[in-house]
């Protein structure tokens, strides 16, 4: 999943593939799995020990989509 999704911002562009992810937000608030995505994004985020700037920034988007 994670190589499809990369992928896919090789082909298409970084602000095109997170504006159709967002695009996807409400579905999982209704399934209540938000928390969980935003806590794997931001497991994937600090998995060199440090999160940086534009991590941050999506990160924050997905939090305040799914809150």
């Amino acid at each position: 999943m994670i190589r499809r999704y990369i992928e896919r911002v090789q082909k298409n562009g970084y602000g095109t593939v997170l504006k159709a992810t967002l695009a996807g937000v409400d579905r999982l608030k209704k399934s209540g799995k938000g928390p969980v995505v935003l806590k794997c994004t931001e497991a994937i985020a600090s998995a060199d020990d440090e999160i940086h700037e534009r991590e941050q920034k999506v990160c924050d988007r997905i939090r305040k989509a799914v809150t």
